[in-house]
């Protein structure tokens, strides 16, 4: 067991399907390097968890290759958005998935100041998903976010 961690095979146990990893709280503050997020990455998908690889501007290409032909999700947290309230633009969210998707088939999410202002212009960009940070726990803003977007598999 490891103190303050949760062991994969008990979000096995608890039916979770994905499992977000390599977020950047946990390389800014726990030191995670990308070595480690792989790690992680490779025992989710060993247990039919989809893992959830948090990328940024410098780490994108690198992860796109490991990711490659594995059933990963990228999910592209640019490091100036987190957190201050201001998201990418759609066209440079849409530059970001057009450059993934023509390098490998891998489900692009994004994250970084998403809000119920900005979530539809995101979905229009092309992803296939949204990370909402700190919004999630104002509950009215998530069910904005939801009614706002449509549901993936």
């Amino acid at each position: 067991s490891i103190t303050g961690e949760v062991h994969f095979e008990v979000l096995k146990d608890m039916g979770l399907n994905f499992c977000i990893i390599g977020h950047y709280e946990r390389r800014k503050y726990f030191n995670e390097t990308r070595e480690e997020s792989y790690e992680k990455a490779a025992a989710l998908v060993k247990l039919d968890i989809i893992p959830i690889l948090c990328c940024d501007e410098k780490s994108i290409e690198e992860d796109i290759q490991f990711a490659k032909g594995k059933n990963i999700t990228l999910a592209y947290e640019p490091v100036e958005s987190i957190g201050t309230g201001s998201a990418l633009s759609p066209e440079k969210v849409e530059h970001i998935v057009e450059n993934v998707k023509s390098k490998c088939r891998n489900k692009v999410i994004y994250g970084g100041s998403v809000s119920s202002k900005n979530a539809r212009h995101l979905i229009r960009a092309g992803v296939d998903g949204l990370i909402v940070g700190r919004l999630s726990l104002d509950f009215k803003e998530i069910n904005r976010i939801a009614e706002l977007v449509p549901i993936f598999d």
